[in-house]
């Protein structure tokens, strides 16, 4: 190697072509920086997602809430059950959502949309 050639560049230039460990080393952190920002990328992305399914969940329970009620004025409507039923299906509350559906088929047997919701519950 010819020394005037080397002792053109200034020390920090050739530290980084002379130290090959290093050069691994900053390549490994770059991995290891990259690596954390995607993950918290993804980890906002869950939060934005666990938001929406948690207002989107309360906005069922609104509507059960407010369905509920009317149930009390109108006992005798097959639909406010059935629809009663779907919600609670939607929320993951099986068995709550076979009350309601049953309630529906009590009170017109023949409600083939309450049919075909009790078929899918069972």
């Amino acid at each position: 190697m010819n020394t005037g050639l080397v002792n053109q560049f200034p020390k920090f230039y050739r530290f980084i072509t002379e130290h090959r460990l290093y050069i691994a080393a900053c390549l490994v952190s770059g991995a290891l920086l990259f690596g954390i920002l995607f993950q918290g990328i993804a980890l906002i992305s869950n939060m934005r997602d666990q938001k929406l399914l948690a207002a989107k969940r309360e906005a069922l329970t609104n509507e059960i809430q407010i369905l509920t009620h009317l149930t009390i004025t109108y006992p005798s409507s097959r639909d406010l059950y059935l629809q009663l039923g779907v919600l609670e299906y939607r929320l993951g509350n099986i068995t709550q959502a076979k009350l309601y559906v049953n309630r529906a088929l009590a009170i017109d047997p023949n409600f083939q949309q309450a049919g075909e919701l009790a078929d899918k519950l069972r």
